[in-house]
């Protein structure tokens, strides 16, 4: 009997393993613990996993209800909610460009100087 365990991300990568581990018949039977399991299979697979996958949700976290469905969703909200969006991600964008090619450059990082791509276009 095998056992994989994970949090997080680590969970999301536990039970795509163990889903994988279940494929192969010569090997026995694997078990998964998630704690904080992401959204990260199909719901035809996810239910086929449930009689060898346990997750554990802490309250109200965050992490194991996105989906890819509410991510896309809260991004609509946010660009809906907000005039000025494409301004205000274009400055946020290029401050932590600059930012991140200000890391390590006291022990002499060399990083490109490229610009910094488009914001992306706003949801139909």
């Amino acid at each position: 009997h095998v056992t994989v365990v994970g949090h997080s991300l680590g969970a999301g990568v536990a039970v795509l393993m163990t889903a994988l581990l279940n494929q192969n018949t010569t090997l026995p039977n694997a078990r998964c613990y998630g704690y904080a399991t992401p959204a990260c299979v199909s719901p035809p697979l996810a239910e086929r996993l449930k009689k060898t996958v346990t997750s554990c949700v802490l309250r109200d976290d965050a992490v194991p209800r996105l989906s890819e469905k509410h991510c896309a969703r809260l991004a609509r909200e946010i660009v809906a909610d907000d005039e000025n969006y494409r301004e205000r991600f274009a400055k946020d964008r290029a401050a932590y460009s600059q930012h991140v090619k200000q890391i390590g450059r006291k022990e002499g990082m060399v990083h490109a100087d490229a610009p910094p791509p488009p914001p992306p276009p706003p949801p139909p």
